[in-house]
């Protein structure tokens, strides 16, 4: 396995993952699944399935979506 870089915007990483990087919840972050905020990659089917993320696509999807104007902390 290859070791964990935090700048490596190539890697996959878990929904926890981009939960703490975005300063939101996990819950949070599934509804945004839900409602096309995020961009994600979904192996296998139903509840038992494996949810990955790419960092540098959540990143680019955000900017080219959302304005700095309007992220509020």
């Amino acid at each position: 396995m290859t070791p964990h870089n935090e700048n490596s915007s190539d890697c996959f990483i878990s929904k926890a993952e981009v939960a703490t990087r975005l300063g939101k919840t996990a819950r949070t972050i599934e509804h945004w699944m839900r409602r096309g905020v995020i961009p994600y990659l979904k192996l296998g089917r139903g509840r038992r399935a494996t949810v990955l993320f790419k960092w540098a696509d959540i990143e680019a999807h955000l900017k080219s979506n959302f304005s700095s104007r309007s992220h509020h902390e």
